[in-house]
């Protein structure tokens, strides 16, 4: 047995390593921290205080797996404060997108300890990544609660406001993370967004403005500042900025679906067809790429070529009700009726409020003489804005009823 003298001597030489474990954990020296925390661990193996620091050391250093088996060592060794532990603990479980693992956690941290920001914070990434945006926003909101500092919890349940449409929220939750961290770039550029969509395009340009001020090769600030700029009429800013973003991220294919439609709207579709065809370079898989190439192509006379690029988009994608209907056109256009009536039955099926596609439909019926199909999507495309319907119809625009 030793004596007393050595035992101390001993407990002050691992109270010396964990001390010095803990320095090296907060100057982010990782690597000596856990090195520090396994020599305390052979001598006292039961801590969880330790275990629990180790954790936090793997987590940091991107070990995941370790960090886990860590913590859930350091509660079965009941820490003293286990809610403080599943907190971490459901930290590591969404860094691994555990996403259900990581809700179980942070449920645990708040049946102990409801005040815990932190657990409210990372349940609510939890059931933001799984879909659940109305409970994120209850967790969100309960993160706010307790502490009103939070940037990132405004940041994130305006994020899910801006996804969801209800803009206002969006901005009035933007307002705050910008109050609380007045450099944060994403901020700046998700308030300009909801501000593009409610059409204050110069708020919108605005906040582009300071995200760009503070990171100048942020290329999807100067695509978004573009969108604003086109959108307000200012179509030679629009060009320069998703010029400018293109030419920083060549290889995203980004900048030049953008710039590729905006092109098709401004009346130029020989330069989009050439941004949509780099994208399809960059995106083999962009559906909505070969729709808009097909469409160009249909437009300047090149109908094979349009049916190759639809054919494309809708086996890539099979529910596109908007490949349908083009290529309905397309096929109505060289008069392949049979086709042009089983795709823009596909398009009206998929896409029920589209007035074009059963106006489209009704004459393809006329084109096969099926007069009572071709009256019926008549009246259907009549009921949802399509006036010109009416001149289809026996009686000259009356319903018949």
């Amino acid at each position: 047995m030793r004596a007393p003298e050595e035992r101390r001597s001993g407990l002050s030489a691992v109270s010396e390593i964990f001390n010095r474990a803990k320095e090296a954990l907060r100057n982010g020296d990782y690597d000596r921290a856990i090195a520090d925390f396994i020599a305390v661990t052979e001598r006292h193996p039961n801590n969880p205080v330790v275990y629990a620091n180790r954790g936090i050391a793997y987590f940091r250093k991107g070990e995941n797996r370790s960090a886990a088996a860590d913590l859930e060592r350091a509660l079965a060794l009941e820490h003293p404060d286990p809610s403080g532990v599943h907190t971490i603990l459901s930290t590591v479980y969404g860094a691994m997108e555990d996403h259900l693992r990581a809700i179980s956690e942070a449920d645990h941290a708040l049946r102990l300890d409801p005040r815990r920001a932190e657990a409210y914070f990372n349940r609510g990434c939890g059931y933001a990544c799984l879909g659940e945006l109305n409970r994120a926003v209850e967790d969100f909101s309960g993160a706010i609660r307790i502490d009103p500092r939070s940037a990132r919890a405004y940041f994130n349940r305006g994020t899910i406001y801006n996804q969801r449409g209800d803009f206002d929220r969006a901005i009035a939750d933007f307002d705050e993370v910008l109050r609380l961290d007045p450099g944060n770039v994403n901020a700046h550029c998700n308030r300009g967004f909801a501000h593009t969509k409610r059409g204050d395009f110069e708020a919108a340009v605005a906040d582009f403005d300071r995200a760009l001020a503070i990171d100048p090769s942020n290329a999807d600030a100067l695509i978004n500042r573009g969108i604003a700029h086109f959108s307000r009429g200012d179509h030679r800013r629009a060009f320069e900025d998703y010029t400018r973003a293109i030419d920083l991220k060549p290889d995203r294919s980004r900048g030049y679906f953008i710039r590729g439609s905006a092109y098709l709207a401004a009346g130029d579709p020989e330069r989009a067809r050439e941004d949509f065809s780099r994208v399809i370079e960059i995106e083999p898989e962009n559906v909505e790429a070969y729709v808009n190439r097909g469409n160009i192509r249909s437009m300047s006379g090149d109908h094979c070529g349009a049916l190759e690029d639809l054919a494309r988009a809708v086996a890539l994608a099979p529910d596109n009700a908007r490949a349908y209907y083009i290529r309905g056109i397309v096929y109505g256009i060289v008069e392949r009726y049979d086709s042009a009536k089983n795709d823009l039955l596909r398009a009206v099926e998929l896409s029920p409020e589209n007035g074009s596609a059963h106006y489209l439909l009704g004459q393809i019926y006329e084109h096969l003489g099926e007069a009572e199909a071709a009256r019926s999507c008549f009246e259907r495309a009549r009921s949802l804005g399509r006036s010109e319907a009416g001149e289809h119809l026996d009686d000259g625009g009356d319903s018949g009823r």
